[in-house]
């Protein structure tokens, strides 16, 4: 690199001051502060239930019915109304109006949260971008120590912005440009931080902290003096850097899937089958047509599966049902994501406290002056508290607006003729069958769909009335399907939920810590928990093969032969009303013996 070596300086100056618009007090607090908002917000959406119900399932609700009956919620409370009567003497003391407590219903809170927790996202994927493109550009004057720092506050910032696209699922589906437009700024990102990821463990091999990075591709660069001393902190730190190259692009693949339809392994496993199985050539076309639907299908016959798996257990060990259960539960819920969340908050933290303040016992002298780089974040932090309050406030005025409304339209309604017939009449079983086939849809996808095309097909009024006791039939079906599901033990799920909370946050703080054996000991933990969605992936991935193997012929068939065909196709299928109501009829007893914790 001969050109780009000139005016480079590669000795190693121990009195040299780091920057402190990297490494000063004031960056660091608004990393945190933001950081700290960003998971706050998050935790607030899920204990108030100011996120859309379809990211919710019975487990979810269970816990947050716990939490508002807890101590914990009763303190909080009690807080806030100390909070608010304090407020309100103020303002009658000054002579102001004080108005009664206002409350959002849940569509307004959900819509206020959304905007704020994307304006939160939106601040840590900018100012993980700005980072790296800021020490990118400047390799010939930051320092090892420096770099470090920036890409450690970098990194933290790309973890806090994936934990909010668990909450915005589905404002991203709903504006797919917004979508597209992030997922760039992500992948952006994403280079950015993998190749300064593997430029630092490199550099840690050949230079010392106050040596610029740049010097490692000059050839003048010198290693350091005390490498040999240092030989077993390289290698945990390179082993160290692999892992979080690990944990980011995980996180990565993973949210970006989630992104697009939450059905993404479903349509790869379609196309593989499609690809490598000589039977599915000649279907290539309705594949293409209808993957979205044969996505749907898997997902119901997983979930249909999963429960009679259960309700089998049940009837022959207690314990194994309750594991089966728990781990049901658990990976349908959005409490599944919040292990994730502690990990990266506490890696992030500690990795930045371990780069900033622990330096292997070298000393670096750190800037004691607030200068003006550090000081406009600090005051960019009030952002996100105007952001919220408008949100706020323009929430509470288009609820009273609408109250006013509606007290208007209500007036209106009581002044009519008593002898108008009003919109609450009672719905009959069709129509229940009716309002209920989404949700149905969710266990019963494929019966559903044969009742339809029965229903579809059929040229007279015998075979027009034959589908009513079939629908009668599987509307009996899910409820109790519905029914066994919300009654399933969730002692198991809550233990799980919180040894892997508390698991995560530990590792994520040992993993930084300055300490060989609790290196090798969070290491080894870490890979033995990674290595269990694996083992899970595998067998769901055989599993969707299976039934991608019994799907995709039966709906072939359907749609060219009809419902007859298609049962033709497929015979003693075990996801049939029969089977189901023979598995509920095993199950009932069970149940009783049994009930929900």
């Amino acid at each position: 690199m001969g050109s780009s070596d000139k005016g480079l300086d590669c000795t190693a100056n121990w009195d040299f001051e780091p920057n402190g618009d990297i490494v000063g007090i004031g960056i660091l607090v608004a990393f945190f502060a933001t950081a700290t908002a960003t998971v706050g917000a998050i935790l607030f959406g899920y204990f108030t239930e100011s996120f859309p119900d379809s990211y919710f399932n019975d487990l979810d609700r269970y816990v947050i019915k716990r939490y508002k009956k807890s101590t914990v919620s009763r303190s909080i409370s009690w807080l806030f109304a100390g909070l608010r009567a304090l407020k309100d003497g103020l303002k009658s003391c000054l002579g102001f109006k004080v108005k009664p407590p206002r409350s959002l219903p849940r569509q307004k809170r959900q819509e206020a949260l959304s905007r704020f927790i994307l304006t939160l996202s939106d601040q840590q994927l900018v100012t993980g971008l700005a980072t790296m493109v800021g020490v990118v550009a400047n390799q010939r004057i930051l320092s090892l120590y420096e770099f470090s720092v920036a890409l450690s506050l970098a990194w933290f910032s790309s973890t806090t912005h994936l934990a909010t696209l668990d909450a915005l699922l589905q404002y991203f589906r709903e504006h797919r440009t917004v979508r597209n437009w992030r997922v760039g700024g992500m992948l952006s990102l994403l280079i950015l931080l993998s190749y300064c990821l593997f430029l630092e463990m490199f550099a840690q091999t050949r230079l010392e902290l106050p040596v610029p990075i740049q010097c490692y591709f000059s050839q003048t660069a010198n290693s350091p003096a005390n490498q040999g001393d240092l030989g077993t902190f390289y290698t945990m730190s390179i082993i160290s850097t692999c892992l979080t190259f690990y944990i980011l692009w995980g996180g990565y693949i993973l949210r970006i899937g989630k992104l697009y339809d939450g059905s993404v392994a479903e349509k790869t496993l379609i196309s593989y089958r499609q690809l490598f199985c000589p039977k599915w050539s000649m279907l290539k076309n309705w594949i293409r047509r209808h993957r979205s639907e044969v996505a749907a299908e898997m997902r119901s016959s997983k979930r249909l599966h999963s429960l009679q798996r259960i309700m089998k257990a049940t009837t022959k060990s207690k314990w194994k049902a309750k594991l089966l259960s728990g781990s049901y539960q658990y990976n349908a819920s959005f409490l599944s994501s919040m292990s994730g969340v502690a990990f990266s908050f506490s890696y992030g933290i500690s990795q930045v406290v371990a780069y900033r303040w622990l330096n292997q016992g070298v000393s670096i002298g750190i800037p004691s002056t607030i200068d003006f780089g550090q000081i406009t974040p600090i005051f960019l932090l009030v952002l996100p508290i105007l952001v919220a309050a408008e949100i706020y406030y323009e929430s509470i005025g288009d609820t009273e607006a609408l109250s006013s409304h509606q007290q208007h339209e209500s007036s209106i309604e009581e002044k009519a003729p008593p002898n108008i017939v009003t919109t609450s009449a009672i719905i009959n079983e069709a129509q229940k069958y009716e309002d209920l086939i989404p949700a149905m849809k969710e266990y019963l996808y494929r019966e559903i769909e044969e009742i339809r095309h029965q229903e579809r097909s059929a040229t007279t009024a015998p075979e027009l009335a034959s589908v009513v006791p079939r629908k009668r039939q599987l509307l009996s079906d899910f409820e109790q399907f519905r029914a066994f599901e919300q009654n399933l033990d969730r002692s198991f799920a809550v233990i799980r939920v919180t040894f892997e909370v508390l698991l995560s946050t530990v590792l994520g703080i040992t993993l930084n810590v300055n300490n060989v054996q609790a290196n090798v000991a969070a290491y080894l933990i870490f890979f033995v928990w990674c290595s269990i969605p694996f083992v899970g992936i595998y067998y769901s991935t055989v599993r969707y093969i299976m039934i991608l193997m019994n799907v995709i012929p039966y709906r072939a068939a359907e749609e060219s032969g009809g419902a007859v065909a298609a049962e033709r196709v497929v015979g003693g299928d075990e996801i049939q009303s029969e089977t189901i109501s023979i598995a509920f009829r095993e199950s009932s007893n069970v149940l009783e013996e049994h009930p929900s914790s």
